[in-house]
């Protein structure tokens, strides 16, 4: 008989715990969706921020030589042909010269 009424005690407090995760879950569920949609919110406003639109209007500007990004002094030579995106046009220019950073000449 005292095996039967601890098995219909856990019973009762597994129960209990159901019920307990039961009524809490719906505020978890909205808590959660909550933050994950902050989540969003943030790395939306981090892209859009980073845009080379967002960017060029920073005052920034990016330069193509046939179509792709200069990265390096070393994708240039002089006579290449380059075009220089700005926020509100486009520059179009033909190198002279390059000179690197640590270049003494």
């Amino acid at each position: 008989m005292a095996c039967r009424k601890d098995i219909v005690a856990q019973i009762q407090q597994a129960n209990f715990r159901v019920h307990q995760i039961k009524d809490s879950l719906p505020d978890k569920v909205i808590s959660f969706i909550k933050n994950e949609n902050d989540r969003l919110h943030s790395i939306k406003k981090n892209v859009t921020n980073m845009s080379p639109e967002r960017v060029l209007q920073r005052g920034f500007s990016i330069t193509l030589k046939n179509g792709k990004a200069v990265k390096s002094i070393e994708d240039i030579k002089a006579g290449d042909t380059l075009e220089t995106l700005v926020a509100d046009g486009t520059i179009n220019s033909e190198v002279k010269s390059a000179k690197k950073e640590n270049d003494n000449e």
